[in-house]
């Protein structure tokens, strides 16, 4: 069967997509098949959480605006309250 599918069990994963700890990655890794990969990139939490990526979207358009007019003003509230 081919594609991807979600897995219980990481042990029987060809590739394992990761937002984990370095801790539980390197107990991962010390069990890990020679042919199974891992992929994390650091700080990929700055993507997933709401609030900081919408800090860190706004940051962006701050220092280029033209390139990220891609999506509408967001606020992060309560901090932004009043400018919102």
């Amino acid at each position: 069967m081919a594609g991807l599918r979600n897995i219980q069990n990481a042990a029987g994963a060809n590739v394992y997509l990761t937002n984990s700890s370095p801790e539980h990655i390197q107990n991962f890794l010390k069990n890990a098949h020679p042919l199974q990969k891992v992929n994390h990139f650091p700080a990929s939490e700055e993507l997933e959480d709401k609030e900081q990526f919408c800090a860190n979207l706004n940051e962006m358009r701050e220092k280029h605006p033209e390139e990220f007019n891609i999506t509408p003003k967001s606020w992060v509230i309560p901090e932004e309250l009043e400018e919102f």
